[in-house]
């Protein structure tokens, strides 16, 4: 079985990503249908004001089975991987 799986890397906050005028959650889910992407993860690494590296996932899967495997994989290695989840309006 093929994954089906595109990643992507940028280095600016995945906020400021949404906040472009011509990106929206909505284009990235039609891109991730038009690429027949069962999941897209996009990885943020940037600096933040106070000069504090950090870094984000975006992620968007095909049906709520797979955000759930992949959360619950989140969870089930959370002492190696600190995350946090941000909200987005």
């Amino acid at each position: 079985m093929v994954s089906h799986v595109g990643m992507s890397s940028i280095g600016i906050s995945v906020a400021r990503l949404l906040a472009h005028d011509n990106m929206s959650t909505q284009e990235l889910v039609h891109f991730q249908c038009i690429e027949k992407l069962r999941l897209l993860m996009v990885v943020s690494g940037y600096y933040d004001p106070q000069k504090n590296f950090k870094r984000e996932i975006l992620v968007s899967a095909e049906s709520a089975e797979l955000m759930n495997n992949l959360l619950h994989f989140f969870n089930s290695n959370a002492s190696n991987l600190p995350l946090k989840v941000l909200q987005q309006p």
